[in-house]
């Protein structure tokens, strides 16, 4: 079969993958120096590797793709690294991106112009951010670093676990836990589901109310996600419950500077064990493990 290609206007490309055969495809995955998960993708039938960031909610590449790709900017939105740096970014598109069969499009991407962004040191070229969930089923193991993929309501009857609702938070899938003793009564924490942190992380006043009720903090270490590393305080976070399921956090990171946002903080996508998320229904499946190879399903590395 061969690959079409067209370029649509000015505004960006758009790149139509192979029909897919089979309704689910894997991916083999790899681990960066710093931890990211990295995602084969193809875009204008040129083949690179983009970090998986479900805590960002626009997907991103370098300037230097977006010149190469001829994108003009349409609009502007904030970049927050982990030291609470707002950063502008520029956003054009539409762009189509193909994880092997399944193509996603993409209506704007953004761009830092003028800036080497981290992941780039990895050898990566782009991010895929929240905005790849709204069209697909994401199945993604980070221990045993697989991920699948099919259209919206490909996959939901391939796995069990424990389904929980999501809230769309700028686009960015979050979920209900709740904290035990930290003020003599349960917490109620509303935590981003990130694939680009390495550990949990509070913002702003629920970073200082974590804080004073430890009574201090337990050390510092390295925070790194896909905007950037950096030194941030600890303290204990311990388990919290989602829906039935316990959850254990650990150690969060306190970014206490960071403005208060919509979501309290950010739970990396490791302490919830294998996760599908299936935003078309509004929700996520924590310990999302296979009853069956998905009918057809078949592996692209």
């Amino acid at each position: 079969m061969r690959r079409s290609r067209r370029v649509v206007g000015w505004t960006g490309w758009l790149v139509g993958c192979v029909a897919a055969a089979a309704p689910a495809l894997e991916l083999a995955l790899e681990r960066t120096r710093g931890e990211l998960l990295a995602v084969p993708v193809e875009v204008g039938g040129e083949r690179m590797r983009w970090a998986l960031d479900t805590g960002a909610g626009r997907s991103m590449i370098t300037a230097a793709l977006a010149a190469q790709w001829g994108l003009a900017p349409r609009a502007r939105f904030d970049v927050v690294d982990t030291r609470g740096q707002v950063r502008t970014a520029l956003a054009g598109g539409p762009l189509a991106v193909c994880l092997g069969e399944v193509e996603v499009r993409l209506e704007l991407v953004g761009w830092l112009p003028g800036e080497r962004l981290f992941f780039e040191e990895e050898g990566l070229s782009g991010l895929l951010a929240a905005d790849l969930l709204a069209g697909v089923d994401l199945w993604v193991d980070d221990d045993d670093v697989r991920l699948r993929v099919a259209p919206a309501g490909g996959l939901v009857s391939a796995y069990g676990g424990a389904r929980l609702p999501v809230e769309l938070l700028e686009g960015r899938p979050a979920i209900l836990l709740e904290l035990a003793g930290l003020e003599r009564r349960p917490v109620a924490l509303r935590l981003v589901v990130d694939s680009g942190t390495d550990r949990t992380v509070l913002f702003g006043a629920r970073a200082v109310q974590l804080a004073a009720a430890r009574r201090g903090l337990a050390g510092s270490a390295a925070l790194v996600a896909a905007h950037g590393a950096s030194v941030v305080a600890l303290a204990p976070l311990g388990r919290a419950r989602a829906g039935e399921v316990t959850v254990r956090l650990g150690m969060a990171a306190l970014l206490p500077a960071t403005r208060d946002r919509e979501e309290d903080g950010l739970v990396p996508l490791a302490a919830l064990g294998p996760v599908l998320f299936e935003l078309s229904a509004g929700r996520v499946t924590v310990g999302a493990s296979p009853r069956a190879p998905p009918p057809g399903a078949r592996t692209q590395r």
